[in-house]
């Protein structure tokens, strides 16, 4: 049988696998976030006390709101693209978040072998180290593209207001014979 010290020793050494896909895949939803705070800062900026402190689906909704009222078709359509993007990275980030990593050791000593799993509480899945691995990854590149996106998106957005008051002042300023 296995001592304690010896299962532990094996547990810490599989956690430490884990430590850096996890890690970065909590930076990137981060980051993801942030830039999500960016664009309601951008849309919406005198509710931004009011929307920071809501839980961030609240703040993607209130986006989504914004954007589907006030944004032309292409704008809107950007925003959307980038939300199919980064929901599922931060529906992975809950699951790996808030449900425990389970550890087993099987055997004795040298042919001792070591499993690791994250078991989802509320659905029945299961996500192994390739599987986080390969979140981070994802993650990082849709924040990455997310946060670009975000800090082009003011110009975006004034480009398309300056459009906007152009075609509207050259309607104002035709004669009225040429309505």
């Amino acid at each position: 049988m296995m001592s304690p010290e010896e299962f532990m020793a094996l547990a810490k050494a599989e956690q430490d696998k884990w430590i850096n896909p996890v890690g970065r895949l909590i930076l990137a939803a981060a980051s993801i976030e942030r830039s999500v705070n960016e664009l309601l800062e951008v849309l919406a900026p005198e509710d931004v006390e009011i929307w920071r402190k809501e839980e961030f689906s609240a703040r993607v909704d209130r986006v989504s709101e914004i954007s589907k009222s006030d944004l032309s078709d292409t704008l809107a359509k950007a925003l959307k693209d980038q939300k199919r993007k980064y929901w599922p990275v931060m529906a992975n980030r809950n699951a790996i978040a808030h449900n425990p990593l389970f550890i087993q050791a099987f055997g004795q000593g040298p042919d001792t072998f070591v499993s690791a799993t994250i078991f989802h509480q509320q659905k029945d899945m299961a996500y192994n180290l390739t599987d986080i691995q390969k979140f981070a990854d994802d993650a990082v590149a849709v924040s990455a593209e997310l946060m670009q996106f975000a800090a082009n998106f003011p110009r975006a957005l004034q480009d398309e207001i300056d459009v906007a008051n152009i075609l509207l002042t050259a309607m104002h300023l035709r004669r009225p014979e040429e309505t």
